[in-house]
């Protein structure tokens, strides 16, 4: 089991209708810190592609291997960390600090507005058992149904939203709650896909009401949040059979 992909993504309170004439701005001081900065090499980011649609406009830098990828939009921030090779991780800590120092130049640059939503998500890889097993992998394990001679389709997502102190369903609108998402697919189907292999993803939010100015301090928070839902998930996965 191998986990591949660590995400932060942020949901900021309003829009930054600003994002398309600060696109240069921000594109040349992100770019810069592969220079100034020495936890960012030279390779870091390679590629960049910007959308000036005014209704819909963002910025995105990767590298050529995939490895990191920044996207900024008018309403929202994703990070996303992906380790590739049957031995390779994704580091969580290292993740954090090179997402700090991209935040900081970026809000340097734009000043983001207040905080709506934090989440990280985690996504774990792992073999199907034989060729071409994996939707029935999943379907034997996840769920109570037999599964058929084959399938070569499963996805499913649920959701565990932590109650209110008198168990009332918090509002998305309106409530300051956690959410916690889980996703079973086959790695075919992924942004990065990969034959054989079966992904299940984890991802721990926080919503905020009202919404919150200090980033890194909730982004602490969360990490701290996810590492544990991280243990319990991965633990799960490996009691229903996944290795």
């Amino acid at each position: 089991m191998q986990f591949h992909r660590y995400i932060i993504g942020i949901l900021l309170n309003k829009k930054m209708f600003k994002l398309s004439s600060a696109g240069g701005a921000l594109i040349d001081g992100l770019l810069d810190l592969k220079d100034n900065e020495t936890r960012l090499g030279e390779k870091y980011f390679s590629l960049v592609n910007i959308s000036n649609n005014p209704d819909e406009p963002l910025i995105a830098l990767i590298d050529e291997n995939k490895t990191n990828n920044l996207i900024i939009q008018a309403d929202k921030v994703v990070f996303k960390k992906t380790s590739f090779g049957e031995v390779s991780a994704v580091s969580t800590d290292k993740a954090h600090q090179e997402f700090e120092i991209l935040w900081k130049k970026a809000d340097s640059i734009l000043q983001f507005s207040a905080i709506r939503r934090i989440g990280i998500v985690g996504q774990f890889r792992f073999n199907e058992t034989s060729e071409n097993s994996g939707a029935n992998d999943l379907i034997k394990n996840l769920i109570k149904l037999s599964p058929p001679t084959h399938s070569g389709r499963f996805h499913l997502t649920y959701e565990n939203r932590q109650l209110n102190p008198d168990n009332s369903i918090p509002d998305k609108q309106t409530g300051d709650y956690w959410n916690t998402i889980y996703t079973y697919y086959l790695s075919e189907n992924d942004e990065t896909p990969e034959n054989g292999k079966i992904n299940a993803n984890i991802d721990v939010q926080k919503y905020y009401n009202p919404a919150k100015s200090n980033l890194m301090s909730e982004l602490k928070k969360v990490k701290e949040q996810f590492i544990k839902e991280k243990k319990v998930f991965r633990d799960s996965l490996r009691t229903m059979g996944f290795e």
